[in-house]
């Protein structure tokens, strides 16, 4: 089973939208402990920019119940960078693959 197949198996299995798992309390949780963790370094781990900041899953394998090493934070502009590129390079490389490369 590939990563989306994970990843659309937990949405569909658990009957939510991704949008809707975004507002979830779980996800609330997820975000207050990964804030949490990088104790005040909010600037994208990209291009370290402080603006338009979102956290990546950088894997979907474990959504749902994601380790706090499954995630990084980057600004909007590498975000879609990074997505982009997976949307391109999906048959040779995984999500965690581009995105550990670009933040290098």
């Amino acid at each position: 089973m590939n990563m989306w197949d994970i990843y659309h198996n937990y949405l569909k299995d658990n009957n939510i939208t991704y949008s809707e798992y975004i507002l979830s309390d779980h996800w609330k949780d997820v975000r207050t402990k990964f804030y949490t963790s990088r104790k005040n370094k909010w600037k994208c781990d990209a291009c370290k920019s402080k603006k338009d900041l979102n956290i990546h899953h950088k894997t979907y394998e474990r959504i749902g119940r994601e380790l706090l090493e499954d995630l990084c934070l980057l600004c909007s502009i590498c975000h879609n960078k990074i997505h982009s590129t997976y949307k391109y390079k999906r048959n040779e490389f995984s999500l965690l693959e581009v995105t550990e490369n670009f933040i290098l």
